[in-house]
């Protein structure tokens, strides 16, 4: 799953370089740096295969430091934008000014993310919308959300959520 996201989007940016947007310089330009951000985090993906099992075994920590909410938000939608638009479903960032820089492990809060409005994604109804927000709790608090239209979960799938590998309905793969 996490590894399907950059590659659908370096091979979508690549696509529409090759269907034409090579000749308009401003569109190559941003979205090989697109395809470089993605090929940055496929490498950090393999990278995170072993830490999986280190972090199980107690043998690696989460590393913690502070980083801007509303710009690794942004990020992660830029490199869902082919997938959303593929979907028909609108993205979008409503996080303010005034939500200070999160303290926490920054790739980590990423893949969490991505996976989320990713997910989000997929399972909407064309035309519909998903929202990440952020405000700013009890002075130290941060709460990000992501809200989406979409067909939901079964209340009864919920407390599973959590489990490897999960899947609510597995005609719901993809």
């Amino acid at each position: 799953h996490e590894l399907r996201t950059p590659i659908f989007a370096v091979a979508g940016f690549a696509e529409t370089l090759l269907d034409g947007a090579l000749d308009d310089d401003r569109v190559r330009r941003r979205f090989v740096r697109k395809i470089y951000q993605n090929a940055q985090r496929l490498d950090a993906l393999t990278s995170d295969l072993s830490d999986i099992s280190k972090l199980e075994t107690g043998r690696r920590r989460i590393d913690s430091s502070p980083f801007d909410l509303r710009e690794l938000a942004q990020e992660g939608v830029e490199g869902l934008e082919r997938v959303s638009e593929t979907h028909g479903v609108k993205l979008a960032v409503h996080i303010a000014d005034s939500v200070p820089p999160v303290l926490g492990d920054r790739a980590r809060v990423r893949q969490v993310l991505s996976n989320l409005v990713e997910n989000a994604v997929t399972y909407n109804e064309t035309g519909g919308n998903v929202e990440v927000t952020a405000r700013q709790r009890d002075g130290s608090e941060v709460r990000i959300s992501v809200v989406d239209d979409g067909i939901g979960i079964p209340k009864d799938s919920i407390p599973r959520l959590t489990e490897r590998f999960f899947r609510v309905d597995k005609s719901r793969s993809r």
